[in-house]
């Protein structure tokens, strides 16, 4: 038999615990009105609406478990397998209820607020479960910083250039000259975002690493 003391990952801190229950009840408690608009507000039931709304309202049952102190040895675990089930239920839920309810006066304009607000909440569930795994390593927040500071200018520009905001050098110039100097700066930048976005996704993958037991209170390089 093995001499190796079992380790064991610290309890998250008490203002996880608590975000997790009250996110996971605000989610669970939407999903009533969606559940008797899927059931009872159509002519006939919307089964498969109907079934990610209850599989949702599991996961939500999850984080509130998850926030009195159960699943220690995989909490953050658990929390995220809750928010990706609370994000790909919601995205589900919400084609099918748009195909039958987007030419419904009172409830269409509600439903991509309703969307906005499961993806937010998902997102939320996600990000207390990264907090808690890079609590439990105070070297993971350096791997975190950086690692975001290095995507950000990433995702600015891809976010301007989906909100149409007229990029620098975004338009075609009208000589060759100009032209192929456009298009030679767009290809180097290209080039350094995807150099940062290998940088920055790599330190974020280290900043979870750190989180592991073997890690903690231990040499990680």
């Amino acid at each position: 038999m093995s001499n190796e003391r079992p380790i064991h990952l610290p309890t998250p801190p008490a203002f996880l615990r608590l975000a997790a229950v009250g996110v996971s009840l605000i989610v669970g408690l939407s999903c009533l009105p969606v559940l008797y608009l899927t059931v009872l507000g159509a002519d006939r039931t919307l089964w498969f609406s109907t079934m990610f709304e209850l599989l949702v309202l599991g996961a939500c049952a999850i984080g509130v478990l998850a926030g009195f102190g159960r699943f220690r040895e995989g909490w953050a675990l658990a929390l995220a397998c809750a928010g990706g089930t609370v994000l790909v239920c919601g995205v589900f839920a919400f084609v099918e209820i748009r195909a039958n309810f987007g030419t419904n006066a009172d409830i269409a304009p509600l439903l991509k607020p309703m969307l906005a607000a499961r993806l937010a909440a998902a997102v939320l569930i996600g990000l207390l479960a990264s907090v808690a795994v890079w609590a439990r390593n105070p070297r993971s927040w350096r791997l975190v910083f950086v690692g975001v500071a290095m995507l950000l200018p990433v995702v600015a520009v891809v976010g301007l250039a989906r909100l149409g905001t007229g990029l620098p050098m975004s338009t075609p110039r009208e000589t060759p000259g100009a032209e192929a100097v456009r298009i030679a700066v767009w290809l180097l930048a290209g080039v350094i975002g995807i150099g940062l976005v290998s940088a920055g996704g790599h330190l974020l993958i280290r900043s979870y690493e750190l989180g592991r037991p073997e890690n903690i209170d231990g040499d990680a390089s």
